[in-house]
């Protein structure tokens, strides 16, 4: 059972609560919106334990954040998810309290990166957690190409921070990255507008023309990707990502 479109309903219906028209203009706003979705349903551990649901709503505008700021502590004991009815048992808007929580500004984001003085990175990895896919010529296309990885992410980065990024990041990523390995599968989820097939699992891209500047850019995005997600309909619970550190291969002794 997949429930993204399901907390997207509920996501939008906490929304309306702090301002109607908020919800209604993401609902009929286009395709890149200033959100995203996770729902994730997990089996029990145990025999006879409940199963459990984690929602993850992420905020990309500082409208759509300071809403969301205002509802944490509006949620509802009870939810009702496509049929499920659960108890809420815990919230979590920091790190600290979970891994797959937090927050930072498109300027802590940049600074991070840009302004470090260590050798940037010539590797990227991401975990997909949700299936992923991407529209490409009216198609789907259940692939992590670099890309379309990338690209997605400077057009959702350049839609709603004011520090905009080059649009050359799309062709240095195109160019100059490759996949270097890959553990992935596909996976078919049904939404709104029909069947979706989308890739989860992992991927790696190594750069071919390790430039500074451009690996510091990529770098900052695949943190975005924390929070925005990747790929199509990020905002129904697709395309779910967590960026991995790259670890280093060691080769055996001939």
């Amino acid at each position: 059972m997949f429930l993204g479109r399901a907390a997207q309903a509920i996501f939008l219906d906490l929304l309306g609560q702090t301002s109607s028209e908020l919800a209604m203009d993401l609902h009929a706003g286009s395709d890149v919106r200033p959100y995203a979705i996770g729902a994730m349903l997990r089996a029990p551990i145990t025999a006879g334990e409940p199963w459990q649901v984690r929602l993850r709503f992420s905020a990309l505008s500082e409208t759509v954040q300071q809403s969301l700021a205002v509802l944490v502590d509006r949620l509802p004991e009870c939810w009702r998810l496509d049929g499920l009815i659960g108890a809420r048992e815990s919230v979590a808007v920091s790190a600290v309290e979970d891994a797959d929580a937090g927050q930072s500004s498109y300027q802590e984001i940049l600074n991070r990166h840009l302004l470090d003085a260590r050798p940037p990175e010539s590797r990227f990895s991401f975990r997909l957690v949700s299936p992923t896919t991407f529209h490409q010529n009216g198609r789907n296309l259940p692939v992590p190409l670099p890309r379309l990885v990338f690209g997605g992410l400077v057009d959702r980065w350049n839609a709603f921070s004011r520090l905009a990024l080059s649009e050359e990041v799309r062709r240095y990523a195109e160019e100059c990255l490759v996949i270097s390995q890959y553990r992935l599968e596909s996976r078919v989820v049904d939404l709104a507008g029909g069947r979706q097939i989308g890739a989860v699992g992992m991927v790696t891209y190594r750069s071919l023309n390790p430039d500074p500047y451009w690996l510091r850019v990529l770098a900052a995005l695949a943190d975005f990707s924390f929070f925005a997600g990747i790929g199509a309909k990020t905002t129904m619970g697709l395309g779910q990502t967590r960026p991995r550190p790259v670890v280093p291969q060691v080769r055996p002794s001939p």
